[in-house]
């Protein structure tokens, strides 16, 4: 019976090694990818999107100037369409004064000869009307002459107006050439930025995809994890209870051969001597001295109880080790399930990270076994041996085993250790 059961006890270790072995050989299937680097990709897409909205502002800007420009080129060409018009108005009217002053000049002065002059002296009935006829042809003369000046100074003025309006119309053609090319590259400069906007998108979606895997990885790893321990502190168990029995068996034979023999000196009287009470007293102590040991195994009991629940969700405000607990409500729930803490009170989440600094009693960062709370700024754990925790860490991770104890928090401000 005594060698079965080491034979069950060998069995339970040897396949928490194998589980280990397990563990230790399941090789990475893809790309770590760290918080950080999904970070740099938003904030160079961020770069990237705030580039794009500056450059399509821009590129509003500039083709609200270039239709204020067409509009202005447009004015300036009907402006010199007008122009052009005043100035053919102006010449055929100076060529017409100058068509009809020819034309009584030549009925005054270029008669062939020198009757007109001596004709208005023969009719004029006196010299008074002689000298009126002769100022009349001379103010008419002056008046097509002035005419004829003025024509032309308008069609002058009209010629520089239309040379001034086309030099406004070349420079705007000019600014539109200009805009029309900073358009253009601003076309190019937005096509090129939506191509990397596109591409930074896809390296997230990548980057994000194998996040997603990794921390699946990681979740699988930590259930393999977290079996592993639950199955080595289990063959513990079986191990300690083997010993146990077989320790009382001996001691159970021991004390039989004791029996007979004092017997069979006594002449069969049963009566138990001193001596043989004083030995039940030590047996008692010895059994006070397994449930010493039993205790501190209990802290495992503790671990392999909170390891059944790695993978659940992580709720913040939550006491449910299969809805989702938070970690004051995780540790709560499986302290109370061995009634190390009120399980009323863990019910609805009365225990906090900062009420659990003084439950049980204090243990030295060097002394911490299994089952052993660790106290965090905001934070509370269980330890589970090996120099890792257990615990609901975040809503992101969930419930999960396996992170150092002494690392990713803030400092630790209490160890406290229950059932003791």
């Amino acid at each position: 019976m005594r060698r079965r059961t080491f034979q069950l006890a060998a069995k339970g270790i040897a396949f928490s090694l194998v589980l280990t072995s397990a563990l230790v050989m399941v090789p990475a299937s893809c790309p770590q990818v760290e918080a950080a680097e999904i970070s740099d990709i938003e904030a160079q897409q961020a770069q990237v999107q705030s580039e794009l909205a500056s450059l399509d502002s821009n590129l509003v800007q500039v083709v609200k100037q270039l239709e204020d420009l067409q509009t202005q080129i447009s004015d300036k060409q009907q402006e010199i369409a007008s122009t052009e018009q005043s100035i053919k108005d102006g010449q055929a009217a100076a060529d017409q004064q100058y068509r009809d002053m020819k034309a009584r000049m030549k009925s005054m002065y270029e008669t062939g000869n020198n009757n007109s002059l001596l004709a208005i002296m023969a009719e004029s009935g006196s010299l008074a009307e002689l000298v009126s006829r002769v100022e009349y042809s001379n103010q008419l003369y002056t008046y097509d002459r002035n005419l004829l000046g003025s024509y032309k100074a308008t069609v002058e003025e009209v010629t520089a107006l239309k040379g001034s309006l086309e030099s406004e119309k070349a420079e705007l053609s000019a600014r539109q050439g200009e805009l029309k090319t900073t358009q253009t590259n601003l076309n190019t400069m937005i096509s090129s930025k939506q191509g990397e906007a596109s591409n930074l998108s896809a390296q997230l979606e990548e980057a994000k995809a194998l996040a997603a895997k990794q921390a699946e990885l990681e979740r699988q790893k930590q259930e393999r994890e977290a079996a592993a321990r639950l199955a080595q502190i289990q063959s513990q168990n079986r191990t300690n209870q083997t010993r146990q029995a077989n320790n009382s068996q001996d001691s159970s034979n021991n004390n039989g051969g004791n029996t007979s023999r004092k017997n069979s000196n006594n002449g069969g009287n049963t009566t138990p001597s001193k001596n043989t009470t004083n030995k039940n007293t030590s047996t008692n102590r010895n059994n006070s001295s397994n449930t010493t040991t039993e205790r501190y195994s209990g802290g495992n009991a503790i671990v392999a109880y909170a390891c059944q629940f790695v993978g659940r969700r992580y709720v913040w405000g939550g006491a449910s080790l299969t809805n989702g607990a938070d970690c004051s409500g995780f540790v709560g729930q499986v302290m109370a399930h061995f009634g190390l803490l009120s399980q009323a009170q863990a019910d609805k989440h009365g225990y906090t990270s900062a009420s659990l600094v003084n439950v049980g009693k204090p243990v030295a960062e060097r002394d911490m076994q299994p089952g052993d709370i660790i106290c965090y700024p905001g934070h509370v754990a269980i330890y589970a041996g090996n120099g890792v925790v257990v615990e609901a860490q975040n809503e992101q991770c969930g419930i999960r085993y396996g992170r150092p104890y002494n690392k990713y928090f803030g400092s630790i401000t209490a160890i406290r250790r229950l059932g003791v």
